[in-house]
């Protein structure tokens, strides 16, 4: 096989990605440590700044429990939404219904698998797991024969490890 066969059979498809991050009203603070409006807080600023220098050129939209977002108005991120193939949900953070639902396909990346399957297990995590399609983490005994606690069964689900 050739170069240009090699590089004709896997040029990557464009993926237009745009990072969402919800943050609850409650956990906004200032500098000082201060509750502070979603608008001015430390977190929206972070945020912003790891996304500004780590992935430039992608859209990003740091969006409030209440629905008051930065960066992308909710109405555009919803749009975004519904034109999305996949919404990767790390840790189950997106919460916020509309944006969750509207993608055609969600994958939850579990990176805390022990907390994950205890709080599940508990009923702790309502329906943070509800309506997500592909299931992935980080542990790497998650559904391994060889350790008599599987966790990931408790969850009815498969995942998939790295």
């Amino acid at each position: 096989m050739g170069a240009d066969e090699l590089g004709a059979r896997s040029a990557p498809a464009r993926v237009d990605v745009c990072f969402v991050e919800q943050i609850a009203a409650a956990a906004c603070v200032d500098d000082a440590g201060r509750p502070a409006p979603f608008e001015r807080s430390l977190n929206r600023r972070y945020f912003e700044a790891v996304v500004s220098e780590l992935a430039p050129d992608c859209d990003a939209g740091p969006i409030c429990t209440d629905g008051d977002g930065a960066g992308l108005a909710l109405d555009e991120l919803l749009d975004r939404a519904r034109d999305a193939e996949l919404l990767v949900n790390v840790s189950g953070h997106l919460t916020l219904e509309p944006l969750r639902s509207a993608p055609r396909r969600r994958a939850y990346i579990d990176v805390d698998p022990g907390f994950t399957q205890i709080w599940h297990a508990a009923g702790a995590l309502g329906t943070q797991l509800d309506g997500h399609e592909h299931f992935f983490t980080v542990g790497e005994n998650i559904g391994d024969a060889r350790v008599r606690s599987r966790p990931a069964a408790s969850i009815g689900t498969r995942c998939r490890r790295r």
